[in-house]
């Protein structure tokens, strides 16, 4: 049996399971269509008796388990069973109270054909979730004979369906929850999680009307979705199945977008679009389903009140063709809120008419009022009066704005003075204090004058790239940066959800990707770019083939994918840099002259072979940056300026790193020097410009990289001392920068390596010591940043090395097992780096060598 026929034999076996009464009639129908997977689904159907009866461990009895003690849990009673497995209600201590949990052991042929590292990676992306409306998965463990559990927090309510019916509620108070529902599965589609089975019965509405979903714990992420071993393949309700889902094609976010459009079908219309009696794959694949109006059943919520907005936006929601749904949760949401706020609907598309139409009935009142008083006005010659006062003021207004612009113009051209003109960097400190001063001035008035705001808001990105931006030269100062990326992202966000424009929405998306490279914490900085992203999705849905907006998305998920990186998420990473490519090719297609678009391509082309590099997969990474160094050149003859010839030097490094890890280090060594000539080269232009300063200092740390893994210990040393020159002087000059200490930590890390090889222990020590200063600040600051805590691990390893050698045996113990230590939490949470896992089984090794006294 293949694993096609496979998935779909476990989505018989669940449906089955969840209807015994009309079982037979189901078997019977299968034997006639399809009898090998009806011989196959009667097998697993006699197993799962034969368990039930039995009590064996894959599927464990209510009477085996009550009392039962499994890790911190202590299972109470039987509260649910399906073709997953069985769901118990289990209790824990938590700070001397009794804490309820649901606890869902799953069938041990629940995962056949699954890698247990695969499985793993879906629950640590399912432990992300966090929100007010989903029941989180708490922990996850096995008994012994290796039945696998989830600890999942227990809800105690109602389907969502049965709340409505047993309440009656209206109309409005319906859509209200099914917003609810609607923000938890874009909550977990930021996360790069899809749910697959979202159904009335995953949707309760606990106390307080707090709806919750349930059963992420067979949800899968997103870039698993393609996946037909995973264990998200294999549950599925037919009556809410998207057809992907039924013909096994690849499942994205449109899947959960198809599921909630039919929960919001039923709760609308009382019933769903096809009748229980037919086939619901059939049906599914097949018939065009009425609008939901047409069906309608419920006393509470009326066909009239349906028709129309509703029915569209249902239909749309439910499309056969995924393309054609809503490109997301929110965008369905958004749709929604603006049927409640009588605005438009995306999903009409109506003529002008129909939109006067909804502006009229959002706005009786102030249409009634506004027509009184024209009818007044033009009586009475008053209009004329009227007229003149709005002109004199808005005169004044601009006026005002006129003088404080010439004002501003003014200061900036006093400040540029030949000493400042000799430098860019120096020009730039001189004025930003200036800028910020009228930019704060400016962006207090006129706040209707969206083209205006929009204006200061590039300002003070501008400002904030000047000041901080680490592919430019800038002033050092990040956390100015990021103040007024900030700054820009607030004005942004005011101005598109006022009017929701091309220009307003790529703004917010430009604000929002430059304050989530500034922001210290990746995790959190991922976090804010991704509802930054998921804010201005709409634009894709309106400009599909704007270049800029296309443009503008690959700079957004490539910047989300660097900030997943350094929290750890090597897939996740991957699979938005990715996104980022293709975003970037799109705008290509549309214009291949357009230097941005292949800028972005080019960096983002670099930035994934960097994380492959960090998986193992050398020459997967040598290739992307080939390809990368090919894309760079094209954008520097198209574009001649220093930043393009930094971007081509750039790729030069991230080919020495793979060149290094395939062991070619004549080549690597090459690239190495040939980067540190140009990058040498662009420094020299401007003595002030201290990102050209590091960008050497990182050229020198590669080239040393290279020659301290060919064992050249006096050549490396002499590489890394130049390196750790350079981050020392601008470590002097930033110290506030969090960039700036994790460069000189890890200069003085590797440094301190080149020493210990060298075997000058006395002045290694003194440069780890100085290096451990530094490091409680920076993951104070980044504390779900995995390399940060990876060099504190480095540290503790080579402050073992070091008073081991000085014979200091019992302290060289306690540094190992802090390294061993801070090692597995790494790896748990970076489990696909192969650098950090390589160093984790080193350190440990080195303490069973120690322990044993060896």
């Amino acid at each position: 049996m293949t694993g096609e026929q496979w998935v779909a034999v476990r989505r018989l076996l669940d449906e089955v399971l969840d209807n015994p009464d009309t079982r037979p009639e189901m078997l019977a129908a299968l034997r006639q269509r399809d009898p090998e997977t009806c011989d196959e689904l009667e097998r697993l159907l006699a197993e799962v008796e034969r368990e039930q009866e039995q009590g064996e461990e894959s599927e464990p009895a209510a009477s085996d388990m009550g009392g039962q003690t499994v890790g911190p849990y202590t299972i109470v009673r039987e509260i649910g069973r399906g073709g997953a497995g069985t769901v118990y209600l289990a209790s824990r201590e938590e700070a001397g109270a009794r804490v309820e949990t649901a606890l869902k052991f799953l069938r041990t042929d629940f995962l056949r054909g699954a890698p247990r590292r695969t499985f793993q990676r879906e629950l640590r992306a399912l432990a992300r979730l966090n929100h007010p409306h989903i029941a989180r998965l708490l922990d996850w463990g096995s008994i012994p004979g290796g039945l696998l559990y989830l600890a999942i927090e227990y809800v105690d309510g109602q389907s969502i369906t049965r709340y409505c019916a047993q309440e009656r509620l209206r109309l409005a108070d319906r859509l209200a929850l099914f917003e609810q529902a609607c923000e938890a599965v874009e909550h977990a589609h930021r996360n790069l999680v899809v749910h697959r089975d979202l159904k009335p019965s995953n949707i309760l509405v606990a106390g307080g009307g707090q709806v919750k979903l349930l059963d992420f714990g067979i949800a899968a992420e997103l870039d698993s979705a393609a996946e037909t071993t995973t264990l998200a393949q294999r549950a599925l309700t037919p009556a809410y199945a998207s057809p992907e889902q039924i013909e096994g094609r690849p499942v994205t976010v449109a899947t959960d977008v198809y599921s909630l459009g039919l929960v919001l079908y039923e709760l609308l219309a009382g019933q769903l679009p096809h009748s229980k009696d037919a086939d619901q794959f059939w049906a599914t694949l097949n018939e065009e389903p009425d609008p939901p109006s047409r069906r309608a059943i419920l006393g509470e919520v009326s066909a009239r009140e349906i028709a129309g907005d509703l029915d569209k936006i249902v239909l749309q929601a439910i499309h056969k063709d995924p393309e054609r749904r809503f490109l997301s949760v929110e965008l369905f949401a958004a749709d929604i809120r603006r049927f409640r706020e009588g605005r438009p609907v995306l999903a009409r598309r109506g003529s002008r008419l129909y939109v006067l139409g909804r502006f009229l009935r959002r706005n009786r009142l102030n249409v009634a009022a506004a027509s009184l008083a024209v009818f007044a006005l033009a009586a009475t010659a008053g209009v004329a009066v009227w007229k003149w006062r709005a002109a004199d003021r808005n005169l004044a207004e601009a006026q005002r704005d006129y003088h404080e612009l010439r004002a501003f113009a003014r200061t900036v051209i006093s400040n540029i003075d030949a000493e400042t003109a000799a430098s860019p960097t120096q020009a730039q400190r001189r004025i930003s204090e200036t800028i910020t001063k009228y930019l704060d001035q400016l962006s207090k008035g006129r706040q209707d004058d969206e083209e205006l705001q929009l204006q200061i808001a590039d300002a003070y990105v501008q400002l904030g790239l000047a000041q901080g931006q680490l592919t430019h030269p800038n002033q050092g100062d990040p956390a100015s940066a990021l103040r007024n990326f900030e700054q820009a992202y607030q004005i942004s966000l005011r101005q598109w959800r006022t009017k929701a424009s091309r220009n307003s929405g790529i703004e917010l998306l430009h604000a929002a990707l430059e304050a989530a490279l500034a922001r210290p914490d990746p995790a959190p900085a991922a976090a804010f770019l991704s509802s930054g992203i998921g804010t201005a999705q709409e634009l894709l849905f309106r400009f599909p083939k704007d270049e800029e907006v296309l443009r503008t998305f690959s700079g957004a998920y490539g910047v989300l994918a660097q900030r997943l990186r350094a929290a750890g998420d090597l897939p996740g990473a991957i699979e938005d840099f990715q996104k980022a490519i293709g975003f970037a090719d799109r705008a290509l297609a549309e214009k291949p002259d357009y230097v941005g678009a292949l800028s972005s391509k080019e960096g983002y082309t670099g930035e994934l072979g960097n994380t492959l590099r960090l998986e193992g997969r050398f020459e997967e990474a040598l290739a992307d940056q080939t390809r990368a160094g090919q894309l760079a050149r094209q954008v520097a003859e198209l574009h001649p300026a220093n930043h393009t010839r930094r971007e081509e030097a750039f790729k030069l490094l991230g080919r020495c790193e793979a060149l290094r890890g395939l062991k070619k280090y004549a080549e690597a060594q090459r690239d190495a020097h040939d980067a540190l000539a140009e990058l040498t080269a662009i420094a020299s232009q401007d003595p002030g410009d201290d990102q050209a300063k590091a960008d050497v200092s990182l050229a020198w740390f590669r080239l040393g990289n290279v020659q301290f893994s060919e064992g050249r210990i006096a050549d490396a040393t002499v590489s890394f001392r130049e390196s750790l020159r350079l981050r020392e002087e601008l470590y002097e000059r930033h110290r506030a920068s969090l960039q700036a200490s994790q460069n000189y930590e890890r200069g003085l890390i590797r440094f301190a390596e080149v020493l210990l090889a060298a075997r000058q222990d006395s002045a290694a020590e003194g440069k780890v010591d100085v290096a451990l200063a530094l490091s409680a600040d920076i993951l104070k600051q980044a504390p779900t940043e995995v390399y940060a805590a990876a060099d504190l691990a480095k540290l503790y390893r080579a402050k073992a090395t070091c008073v081991e050698r000085s014979g200091r045996r019992l302290e060289a113990a306690g540094w190992l097992r802090q390294s061993l230590q801070m090692w597995h939490e790494i790896c748990q949470r970076s489990p696909l780096d192969v650098g950090l896992a390589a160093a984790a089984r080193e350190c440990a090794r080195a303490l069973a060598r120690f322990e044993a006294g060896t």
